[in-house]
């Protein structure tokens, strides 16, 4: 029990720390110098979006795969990608989505979508790892301690 709110509480200081980065890396000169709030937008919304969409096609996989290997395997891909943001390259792409003009990082953007597909596949295989457990140890401790993790990894990060 003590390792799934570890891990939840050290993947959520990850997030909690890229999102506060994230809007200032982005949008700064002394970032990327977008000047764009809504690319901020755009990207978290992709990697939100690729999550949720394809944990219904990684959760039959979580039931037939090693479940841990899965968690491990997603959170260690997007923790990579969150460190190497900063050394992606700096191409910018100017343009217009839905009338409005927004500077695009495309390796950025490609970047979050695959932090998104990484979370998809471990998100699925963590929730079923929660409740094996909860069997054991009751599911509504199990996930009001998932919940705790999640909540004090987000705000120390932030």
């Amino acid at each position: 029990m003590k390792a799934a709110v570890t891990v939840q509480f050290v993947a959520s200081l990850g997030w909690g720390a890229a999102s506060s980065f994230l809007g200032v890396y982005v949008i700064s000169g002394d970032g990327l110098g977008t000047d764009s709030a809504l690319f901020v937008g755009v990207i978290l919304a992709t990697r939100s979006l690729l999550s949720a969409a394809l944990q219904p096609v990684f959760g039959p996989l979580a039931d037939r795969a090693n479940r841990l290997a899965l968690v491990v395997a997603g959170l260690t891909v997007a923790a990579a990608l969150q460190y190497a943001m900063p050394s992606l390259p700096r191409t910018l792409w100017h343009g217009e989505v839905l009338g409005e003009a927004i500077t695009i990082a495309p390796w950025l953007l490609a970047t979050m979508a695959v932090i998104g597909i990484a979370e998809a596949m471990s998100l699925p295989a963590q929730q079923a790892i929660f409740v094996t457990v909860g069997r054991h140890v009751g599911m509504s401790s199990i996930m009001g301690l998932n919940q705790l993790g999640n909540s004090t990894g987000f705000l120390s990060g932030s």
